[in-house]
């Protein structure tokens, strides 16, 4: 089979592998269960054939925090081989997720398959647009209702604490309000609103400091912070830090929204000022939403 062709030829011989996987791995033994045994095995030839082929600089796994030790073990044998070194290696943990309704169990028949909780969150998406815009057409209706799922669906499970049971309740999720998906939407939705009305052709041609009054400068500093969350976001493989920074730029601009008038402003330097915040607190959003996989859409 195609799978144990995968499994590498050591130059130490196999029986000598089976000993090592018996020592004490990072304080713990190995656990040499013949179904274990083999997923090691072919772990560790998947692991070389991937270092081999791809000639990569790290790798990365992404798997629930309950295959801990099956990496430890793992890691500790590539480089004990000197197949590849464990520091070229990283598991990137998650908690496992669990319905509102509770923990998922097969034996108990509480699973859910991805396909069927993603139709249902398109059912339900499609419901509350329609009750926001009863006079959306078809096609719109069902272009809107998938990006607005897909985003409930992907910022929920992105903006978790690494190694944290998940706790997915869908209504929640798909609030327009609040720590969601649908509620970062909405609020670019609502600023390219405002761009629109507006006007390209009226838009300043460059932000001067000058233009910064003191009610903007606390969202100008939040948006300065932009590349400073990526970078970090990267380093410490937390997609979160980046999801809830973009969170509280939108809270801070809906906040601002509701305090200070932005195209019927007093003057037309604070009017232009104005535009120029919302424009990029809407490409921080864009941008940092495509980061982590979601579309923006135009309107809501």
């Amino acid at each position: 089979p195609e799978e144990k062709a995968l499994i590498p030829k050591f130059e130490k011989a196999r029986d000598e592998w089976k000993v090592v996987s018996r020592k004490v791995v990072d304080g713990r033994l190995a656990d040499t269960r013949e179904g274990r045994r083999e997923a090691l095995d072919l772990s560790l030839g998947v692991a070389k054939k991937k270092f081999e082929d791809l000639d990569l600089d790290l790798s990365i796994y992404v798997v629930a925090d309950e295959q801990r030790y099956h990496f430890d073990v793992l890691f500790e044998l590539l480089d004990r081989f000197n197949i590849v070194a464990r520091n070229k290696n990283y598991h990137l943990s998650y908690g496992m997720v669990n319905l509102a309704e509770g923990k998922m169990s097969s034996r108990k028949g509480i699973v859910i398959k991805m396909d069927d909780l993603m139709d249902e969150l398109h059912d339900m998406a499609k419901k509350e647009i329609t009750q926001r815009d009863s006079d959306i057409g078809v096609v719109e209706l069902e272009e809107r209702a998938e990006k607005v799922s897909l985003a409930a669906m992907k910022f929920n499970l992105l903006n978790q604490d690494k190694n944290k049971v998940i706790l997915f309740d869908k209504e929640k999720t798909l609030k327009f309000e609040g720590e969601t998906g649908p509620y970062l939407l909405y609020t670019y939705a609502r600023i390219n609103s405002i761009l629109e009305k507006y006007g390209v052709e009226n838009f300043p041609k460059e932000f001067l400091s000058d233009n910064m009054s003191l009610e903007n400068r606390e969202m100008v500093v939040e948006i300065s912070k932009f590349n400073e969350v990526i970078h970090r976001g990267v380093s410490d493989f937390n997609p979160a830090v980046l999801s809830k920074y973009l969170y509280n730029l939108a809270k801070l601009f809906n906040s601002f929204y509701h305090h200070y008038r932005i195209l019927d402003a007093k003057t037309e330097h604070e009017k232009e000022s104005r535009v120029i915040l919302a424009f990029c607190v809407a490409m921080v959003l864009k941008i940092g939403l495509k980061l982590l996989g979601i579309g923006v859409l135009p309107k809501m």
